[in-house]
């Protein structure tokens, strides 16, 4: 189960990395449209918020059966995604003249670690079904 864990944060790496320069590029050609400061804390944000959460996946599917297992999944990515709602609501709201920005930053990285997650927890579904 820790080797699962450590193979998905050394992907999420890449994956956190990759948005990062991404951020970067972005701060460097369209400074005037896209002025999030703080785009890098978002990210690594969103890289440590998707590894705990996958953590605590991993170790409740590890113990019990596929079937188990897939609806941990689904409770805990429904949990994660209203708690993350909350927070971009909460946002918003507050700061209303950097909202474009924050929420264009938020869907990419959410999306990103989503599918990250998605595909190396059937991957680890797999390997426990069978």
């Amino acid at each position: 189960m820790i080797e699962r864990f450590f193979v998905f944060v050394k992907r999420a790496g890449v994956v956190c990395l990759s948005l990062i320069a991404l951020h970067f590029l972005a701060l460097w050609f369209i400074p005037q449209h896209y002025s999030l400061t703080f785009g890098l804390a978002l990210i690594i944000f969103m890289f440590f918020f998707f590894s705990v959460f996958h953590y605590v996946l991993l170790r409740l599917g590890s113990q019990r059966s596929a079937a188990l297992f897939v609806r941990f999944f689904m409770g805990l990515t429904a949990f994660k995604m209203l708690l993350l709602l909350f927070i971009l609501t909460v946002y918003v709201l507050f700061n209303r003249q950097n909202a474009l920005p924050f929420i264009v930053v938020f869907f990419v990285t959410y999306v990103s670690f989503s599918a990250l997650e998605v595909i190396h927890s059937y991957q680890f579904l797999r390997k426990v079904s069978s």
